[in-house]
């Protein structure tokens, strides 16, 4: 799927392009959000495409909503994309990882957890086992702790915001504290403003393809009652059968 799209904030130099066969190992966000030069020719493209940047992500993804709300296949498949994110039962897990320090003269017995099967073992053998790692003394349940069980090892940029934000909102909702997402990524070099408007742009496109998910769902249910409720075509009845022939009365001779 190749969709491209206006830029709202910068439409006379750039345009934007979501295209799922597009591939760059070194996209720092998410290697399907594409860029290019069109020097204010609409969607023509000018220029060789490249990966969004962080700098203009916000735009990107507040101009990809407006795309969305036009375009249900690419509301549709985006979808994924931007819902990244682990569940409040993960997240919960994951609070509860907590480095255990041995006390003085005594050896600490070695702690491994798996993040994938929300499992925490100080069997020996679980240190050779690739589901685990070692609970060290960075885990202490605080926000960079949860986040860093949690994110992927090979997590993209949108991957990492999505979960930093639904780490943010698990510990929000549980009296806890956390800077915005792209604040605690170090996107913007502190700037509290951009994280601000990424958090809104962000936040955009979660509502969109989220509605779009839950309209998708309505009208599937919309069309299982339906048939459910329509009556059954009557069955054609079948044709009387024929009265059978009586047979012709022999002729008589004429006397």
């Amino acid at each position: 799927m190749l969709k491209k799209f206006k830029s709202i904030a910068n439409k006379s130099e750039f345009a934007y392009a979501y295209d799922s066969q597009a591939w760059d190992s070194k996209a720092p966000i998410e290697t399907h959000f594409r860029q290019y030069h069109n020097y204010g020719d609409a969607l023509v493209q000018h220029s060789p495409d490249w990966s969004v940047q962080v700098e203009y992500l916000a735009d990107y993804l507040v101009s990809l909503t407006a795309a969305m709300l036009e375009d249900d296949e690419l509301a549709r498949d985006l979808f994924y994309t931007i819902w990244r994110r682990p569940d409040d039962k993960h997240i919960a897990w994951a609070a509860t990882v907590i480095y255990k320090k041995p006390k003085d003269g005594e050896y600490g017995k070695p702690r491994y957890f798996s993040a994938k099967e929300m499992k925490v073992s100080a069997s020996p053998s679980k240190q050779y086992d690739k589901r685990f790692e070692e609970i060290r003394d960075v885990h202490d349940g605080s926000a960079n702790s949860i986040f860093r069980i949690l994110v992927g090892e090979y997590a993209d940029g949108m991957e990492k915001y999505a979960t930093a934000e639904a780490v943010r909102d698990w510990l929000m909702e549980h009296d806890g504290y956390m800077e915005l997402p792209a604040e605690f990524l170090k996107w913007f070099n502190g700037d509290r403003e951009k994280a601000r408007q990424l958090r809104d742009a962000y936040e955009m496109c979660k509502n969109v393809t989220e509605s779009h998910r839950l309209r998708s769902a309505a009208e599937s249910s919309l069309e299982n009652y339906r048939r459910r409720v329509a009556p059954k075509e009557a069955a054609a009845p079948k044709p009387e059968p024929e009265a059978a022939s009586e047979p012709a009365a022999p002729e008589t001779e004429a006397a």
